[in-house]
């Protein structure tokens, strides 16, 4: 009888101490008491809920900046990572306004494919290389009738921009242009074709004359001006200009004038000794003229 009691006794023994062990396991795996599975101060466990009251952090101390401190991966197709704000789920997006997710730090995520940007989606914004509406009449407008209104071009004036159209040469003795002065002409003997005597401002600035003049006086004075320069024309100091005269070596003095208010400039050209009456030639005569 007391064997018999003692076996049964044994058996009570270890069917405590297996209970009490598995119940150590469970405390340790699901928490001390499973009512506080994923509550506050309790464990994270996986495959179950959890709901906290306060900010759970995760501080690692990878050094390698080829790992993070966190990688989530679902091997079985679905989203890795899901990030909900505001309750209920079934709260219209656009009525929430606090964003899931906060960053420290600007640099570039790759791979990151966003929706929206600023709250606007990809269709508002223009794709590289593409126009705007109405743009494509830009490509073939016979005119651009408003962009007289446009005050500066890339930051600079309309006058920083040549012109596409150079003026004509100015023809010495023609309608409405200077007339020769003190007994000079065009010089153009015969069986010769020479220019006739005319100048023009390319758009530059630039002044150039051209031609062959004869038979009026040779003087630095008034007396042996070829003919004149109008505004805008004359130079911003006296020129001296060696050129070919009767065959041998010449001067042609282009000589400053009175001014206007923003500095153009009238101009004189003088035929100036050593040069002789016979024949000047002021082909290739080129001065910057004054003023804008």
């Amino acid at each position: 009888m007391l064997k018999k009691t003692a076996r049964v006794a044994t058996r009570i023994a270890r069917a405590t101490t297996t209970v009490m062990g598995l119940a150590i396991m469970l405390a340790l795996v699901l928490g001390v008491s499973t009512t506080a599975i994923g509550a506050t101060g309790g464990n994270f466990i996986l495959g179950k809920s959890s709901n906290a009251g306060k900010q759970t952090s995760l501080v690692g101390n990878v050094v390698d900046i080829t790992h993070s401190a966190l990688m989530i991966k679902n091997g079985k197709g679905g989203s890795a990572l899901e990030l909900r704000v505001v309750d209920p789920d079934t709260t219209d997006p656009a009525l929430k306004d606090v964003p899931p997710m906060k960053v420290d730090s600007q640099a570039k995520v790759t791979n990151l494919n966003v929706d929206e940007i600023d709250g606007k989606d990809s269709a508002d914004f223009y794709a590289a290389g593409s126009k705007v509406a109405n743009a494509n009449h830009a490509d073939s407008a016979s005119s651009a009738q408003f962009a007289y209104n446009a005050n500066t071009l890339n930051g600079k004036q309309s006058s920083d921009f040549a012109p596409r159209a150079v003026e004509p040469w100015h023809v010495i003795g023609t309608a409405n242009e200077p007339g020769f002065q003190n007994g000079w002409t065009n010089f153009d003997p015969s069986g010769w074709s020479l220019t006739t005597a005319a100048f023009y401002k390319d758009p530059y600035g630039v002044v150039h004359l051209k031609g062959g003049v004869k038979g009026g006086t040779v003087s630095h004075t008034g007396s042996g001006i070829i003919f004149s320069l109008p505004y805008g024309y004359g130079p911003e100091q006296d020129e001296v200009q060696a050129v070919l005269s009767n065959d041998a070596l010449g001067r042609v003095t282009v000589e400053r004038g009175s001014s206007t208010s923003d500095g153009r400039t009238v101009g004189w050209v003088y035929a100036a000794p050593p040069s002789n009456s016979a024949w000047v030639s002021l082909d290739g005569i080129t001065f910057r003229a004054a003023g804008p």
